[in-house]
């Protein structure tokens, strides 16, 4: 399980995700630029988790994971209340909220990889 310092990373890095996902999706034509975003806040929270410095990988996989469904489940969240998208049924919701999942455990296990903790040479031996 996560740190409580690794779930107040994701919340806010989540929050902010959140709301410039929504925002976009306001202001901007929706559809594939959305895309543009949710890459912009991936690499965004991959910056701020590689700036917080956490030592191990469980940590770090963990606040991108949280982070990313933070932000995913709060768009769609707000795409289902906002009354465009007609009725698809639970095993639709399913289906997407199980894509949405898996695409944050990939993209944690890669965002915690790419941000590890730079180590000299002569202190990773010991």
């Amino acid at each position: 399980m996560p740190t409580r310092r690794a779930v107040t990373f994701a919340l806010a890095v989540g929050a902010l995700g959140a709301t410039t996902i929504i925002l976009s999706h306001m202001f901007f034509t929706p559809g594939k630029y959305l895309l543009i975003t949710y890459a912009a806040m991936i690499l965004g929270a991959l910056v701020a988790l590689k700036s917080e410095g956490y030592e191990s990988f469980k940590e770090r996989f963990w606040a991108a994971f949280l982070a990313f469904n933070v932000y995913s489940i709060a768009h769609y969240l707000w795409l289902a209340t906002s009354g465009n998208v007609g009725p698809i049924g639970f095993l639709g919701h399913s289906w997407r909220l199980a894509f949405l999942v898996g695409t944050g455990a990939a993209l944690s296990v890669a965002a915690a990889r790419l941000s590890a903790v730079n180590t000299p040479r002569h202190l990773a031996a010991v």
